[in-house]
Order: C-alpha cells, then structure tokens, then sequence
C-alpha cells in the first residue's frame, strides 16, 4: 500500500496541482450561475453597498450578518459593483488566485519547488478548504494572506509579511492572532506591525465622512460583543463547544482566563520556536500555532473556517510521506483531514442526546496541535546546534551574501 501511494504521487507530480482549484472554481462557479444559495457574500454586498451610500452596515444586537471591520466592506466594494452572481464569482477567484499562489510560495520556500510536496499541500487544504470557496467565505482570502506573510517573515522581508498582515487584518480580524504574535516575538516587526495597524485603522477615513467612519467603528465593537455573546451561548465548533458535548460547560469568564492562559502559551511556544529553529521554519510554526489558537478559542469558529488549518497539515502530512518516508504518520493526517471536513457526518452518529455535532473537527484540532509540539520537538533536536548556536544561522547567511 506504501509503494503504491509513493508511486501516485510521483505520477501526480508531473501535473500542475494547481489544476485542482482551477476545477473546483469552475464547479463553483457553475453553480453559482444556476442559482447555488449557499453563500455568505449576499452579507458581504450588502455591508459594501451600504458603505458607499453611507448606511449603517452591522445589526448591532444580534451578533450575525456582517462581523468584519470597515474595511472588509470597502475591498468587497469592487466587487458589489459588477452585475450579479459575477461579484460573487469575481471573489471567489481572487481568493483561489490568492491562495494558489500562497500555496506555491509556500512550497518554495520550505521544499525549493518539489513538485510532489506541493501535491500534498494542495490536497489537504482543498479537501479542507472547499466548502468555504464555495460559500464565498473570506476565511479563504485570510488563510492566503497568513501563509504568504509566513513566507515573507521566513526569507526575513519584513516590509512584505506586514503588507499581507495588514491586508488580512482588513479582510478579517482573526489573523489579529499572528499579527500580535508576530509583532511580540521578532523585533524587526515590532515598529511595521504598530504602524500597519494604525494605517489600517484610519484608512476608511479616505472614502467617507469622518463622523459615518466614528459611528460605523462604534457600531462594529458593538456587533463584536454581541457575535462574542452569542458564541458563548450557542453551539459552535471550538474547544469549549466540544467539552460542552461531553457534558462539561464551562462559565464565560473561566473560558476567558482559559483563553488568556493559552495565549501565553502559544506566546511562549513561538518566541522558543525563533530562537530553536531557523527563521525559514520558525515561520512555519508561527502560522501554524495561530491557526490552532483561533480555530479552538475564536468563539464563533465553524465547520468551515477550518480551512484555515490545510497548509499547515498539508505540508506536514507531504513531509511525512514524502521526505520523512513514514506513511503511518503521513496517513494520520490524512485521516485528520477527513474527520474534519466530515465533522457533522461522522459526528452526528457519536454525538450525544441533546448535544450538537460539532466536536469533531475541534478534537481534531487538538491533535494537530499535538502533533506540531511533537514535530517542534523533533526539529528542535534536529538542529540542536543551531540552539545551542543561536547565532550561528544568521552569521553563516551574512558570510554566504558577502561571498
């Protein structure tokens, strides 16, 4: 079974794998044209309409509808402009595009290229990641930006990684997670990640009226306490969501200490991680631990937002089966990957009375987060010079640019 599997992915390395978005955003958007409701972008025209005629765009007390900043609505706005259903294609494309590239990049910068790797990469985070292209949802567009700025941040240009965390940052305010991450634990980001979010946040006071832009910043923090409430109360695939299926609920303050609490971990976990591991992989863990943290603490994390989690587990699961060589390891993620995307079907036959099928994809969640401290550790003792050396990678990069 093995050999057989190795040899697939030889043969599927000699096709460009980004054929399989292009497939997908074409049977996307066929359904589209014919009619497919199962959007979210219907929220998405409507904020951005509503902001160029200077209408409130949130429903403050209800905690649903559009839960991004300001400036979330002015990207949409090219796209709200265009007859319908072609906005909602024109974005579903820009986030493929996006995300194809990011994927690329990503391969470049961990493998140099290999075509096989990039393969498994691709897999995993369209297997994770369909569902949300097809909804339209700006996770996709997130994700794209949070991989390309972690490839950025591994080749050490700083300038760059802020562009496309300031741009994720308008598009969606998860990736708040890396951003503060980032800014805390390598210095040269430290001024960028300050001055980026202060440009973000007085950039829609260039495209409207300044008292409209007070009043939509304060109906925002509005909404956002409410989508925060209605997370705490309402069945929702993270952490606390999952525990409350097994019987344990857990008070919202505690769940705010606990949040807290595994901040500071993860904090600690990637300010280690830059000083073990070369930049190039520090990165790689950077976005990951990230991913983790939003998709089991973010209150209102759905089945879909776990797209999010498919470059991570995609490289390591091509790193399994490809330069590590160990298939029962390669197939463990695999299999997470699956238990994921079906989270609800497979769930609902083990979920009990009363409870709600949204454990799954939050349990695997948790193991992947085992899995990445387990790959730190073995990376770590892998380059156990370089840790005892911290110095030691930066100086050896300055003489080969010298030479």
């Amino acid at each position: 079974m093995s050999s057989q599997h190795s040899s697939l992915l030889v043969r599927l390395s000699k096709i460009p794998p980004e054929v399989i978005l292009v497939l997908l955003l074409v049977i996307v958007s066929a359904k589209i044209l014919q009619g497919e409701r199962r959007t979210v972008t219907r929220s998405y025209d409507r904020a951005a309409r509503n902001w160029v005629s200077g209408e409130s765009m949130y429903l403050t007390e209800k905690g649903v509808g559009f839960l991004y900043f300001p400036q979330a609505a002015i990207l949409y706005a090219p796209f709200s402009q265009l007859p319908q259903p072609w906005g909602q294609i024109g974005w579903r494309c820009l986030g493929v595009a996006l995300l194809a590239v990011s994927l690329r990049r990503l391969n470049g910068v961990t493998h140099s290229g290999d075509r096989a790797i990039h393969w498994g990469i691709v897999f995993i985070t369209v297997l994770l990641g369909s569902s949300a292209i097809r909804n339209g949802q700006s996770t996709v567009h997130m994700t794209a930006c949070m991989v390309l700025a972690a490839v950025c941040l591994s080749r050490e240009q700083w300038n760059q990684a802020t562009v496309w965390l300031m741009i994720g940052l308008a598009i969606k305010p998860l990736i708040l997670v890396m951003v503060l991450l980032a800014g805390a634990v390598i210095p040269p980001m430290r001024k960028r990640v300050g001055v980026g979010i202060l440009a973000v946040a007085i950039s829609p006071f260039l495209f409207q009226r300044p008292e409209y832009v007070v009043s939509q910043y304060r109906d925002c923090f509005s909404m956002l306490e409410s989508a925060h409430n209605l997370g705490v109360e309402a069945w929702w695939a993270q952490l606390f969501g999952m525990l409350r299926n097994a019987g344990i609920t857990i008070a919202s303050h505690w769940q705010t200490v606990i949040r807290v609490l595994a901040a500071l971990v993860t904090l600690g976990m990637t300010a280690l991680t830059y000083r073990r591991l070369p930049s190039s992989r520090a990165a790689i863990w950077l976005f990951g631990f990230s991913a983790v943290y939003i998709l089991l603490f973010n209150p209102r994390t759905e089945h879909n937002t776990y797209c999010l989690l498919g470059p991570a587990l995609g490289l390591f699961y091509a790193e399994e089966i490809g330069s590590r060589k160990r298939i029962l390891a390669g197939f463990g993620l695999l299999l997470l990957a699956v238990l994921t995307v079906g989270s609800y079907e497979i769930g609902k036959f083990f979920t009990p009375e009363g409870g709600h099928a949204i454990w799954l994809a939050p349990l695997c969640c948790c193991l992947f987060g085992g899995y990445l401290v387990y790959r730190w550790r073995e990376e770590d003792r892998e380059n156990r010079p370089l840790a005892l050396y911290p110095n030691c990678e930066s100086n050896n990069s300055s003489s080969a640019r010298a030479a």
